[in-house]
């Protein structure tokens, strides 16, 4: 339900309380999505390695989050 929630008010703009919580690094969003946060369809950026693909798909947390995003591919902190 509190991502239901997070979603709804994203897409309203109207709420100040969203149940989204903003990260002030990866190693905090990592303990609650361990293998990163992106928007659907996201392809993660890798060079030479496996990309990710374990990732949390939730739109509302990666935009509340999206200055982790340091490679711009639409998903916050990945990792394996």
């Amino acid at each position: 339900m509190k991502r239901t929630l997070c979603i709804l008010a994203t897409a309203a703009l109207a709420f100040t309380t969203t149940g989204c919580e903003k990260f002030q690094n990866c190693e905090e969003l990592r303990s609650k999505f361990p293998h990163g946060v992106g928007m659907p369809g996201a392809i993660d950026s890798t060079s030479g390695s496996t990309p990710v693909t374990t990732f949390e798909v939730n739109d509302a947390y990666y935009k509340f989050n999206d200055h982790l995003d340091r490679d711009n591919d639409q998903i916050a902190c990945e990792q394996a």
